[in-house]
């Protein structure tokens, strides 16, 4: 896919939500590439972009937007208070303790129909506790928020993920999750193999 075919894409909404995510180990020329792709977007579109704020690939893709347009970025972190330094005031920020008992049992259950390898990790998930024994379903959770919005906070659907997987090992962790959980609810998942070459 060209850039081009992108932006004519992306053109139909009106702020379409752009989720960008990826592997927390990123080298850095493709850093940069990220920087100057979002930056790109930020200019050519009315795009909203939404991060989970990772150190890594979200940090990366959202270094330049934060700076050049902080009222469309969006931040999807599993707990107030998740890396604060890097997300400016002006942004939106969403956690999944904010979410309705409704909406959390949503989750759950797109969770066990897109990964039902994933079902015991979050059927005990305890909302408000940070603690060891839940944190890890807590990130499960916010993963899925970022891709599911939240009618509740206003927080649309994607129309886009732009992500960056580990060539090496695809398809694994929080990232490869995050992909299967964009694909089951038909969000288009676009990855380096594409947008490297923009």
């Amino acid at each position: 896919m060209l850039y081009e075919d992108f932006i004519e894409m992306v053109s139909v909404y009106t702020e379409p939500v752009l989720l960008l995510e990826g592997k927390r180990k990123v080298p850095g020329d493709i850093a940069a590439k990220m920087a100057n792709l979002t930056a790109k977007l930020a200019i050519d579109t009315d795009s909203i972009f939404r991060s989970g704020n990772a150190p890594g690939t979200d940090r990366a893709f959202m270094s330049e937007v934060r700076k050049l347009v902080p009222h469309r970025c969006e931040y999807i972190i599993p707990f107030l208070g998740h890396y604060p330094d890097s997300i400016p005031d002006e942004s939106a920020v969403h956690y999944p303790d904010e979410l309705s008992p409704d909406e959390i049992l949503d989750i759950k259950y797109h969770i066990n129909a897109a990964c039902p390898e994933r079902s015991l990790l979050i059927k005990n998930y305890r909302q408000g506790y940070h603690n060891t024994g839940n944190v890890k379903s807590l990130y499960f959770i916010r993963n899925t928020m970022k891709v599911m919005g939240a009618a509740s906070l206003s927080l649309d659907i994607p129309q886009y993920a732009i992500m960056y997987d580990d060539r090496d090992k695809p398809m694994e962790g929080g990232t490869g999750f995050t992909i299967k959980m964009c694909r089951y609810l038909n969000i288009m998942v676009i990855l380096q193999n594409d947008w490297l070459y923009w």
